[in-house]
């Protein structure tokens, strides 16, 4: 469980690190989002990212004008990715696809049971839906993305 923590908070700081050696600037993009019900509440983030990082690609519901995450934020993980589409089952197995749904830096609720299904994947842009149920029982419906891949 560690070594899944360390790989995520490592792959967090790459994508900062990524996003802050961007030349262009991040602003609020329609075309690149992540929305979910969780409990019933409405959640929408503005920008999406996905990183394939050693064949585990991160897929992160990003603040509207930061290259850091604004909390409440999601991020799904399916590690062994090597681009195809379909379901992945989600939970909170080491190596296994989890999402996490964080509502402070270090407060965060991880994938008891779910799917997240990959729609679609181009050179510049993954697609797909999800929905779990977390081991603190958040229910987590109608999950949808378009995420930016970042190479």
């Amino acid at each position: 469980m560690n070594k899944l923590i360390t790989l995520l908070l490592l792959l967090g700081l790459s994508v900062s690190a990524v996003f802050l050696g961007c030349k262009r600037s991040i602003t609020s993009n329609s075309t690149y989002y992540m929305k979910a019900k969780i409990d019933g509440q409405e959640y929408n983030n503005a920008n999406c990212m996905a990183v394939l990082v050693d064949h585990t690609l991160v897929i992160e519901g990003l603040g509207s004008s930061s290259p850091f995450p604004t909390y409440p934020y999601i991020a799904i993980a399916i590690p062994t990715w090597f681009g195809a589409t379909g379901p992945y089952p989600l939970d909170s197995l080491l190596g296994h696809p989890n999402l996490r749904y964080f509502d402070a830096p270090n407060n965060y609720r991880i994938s008891e049971y779910g799917t997240v299904t990959i729609n679609s994947v181009s050179s510049e842009l993954i697609t797909g839906t999800f929905f779990c149920t977390t081991k603190d029982t958040t229910e987590i419906t109608s999950g949808a993305f378009t995420a930016k891949i970042f190479k």
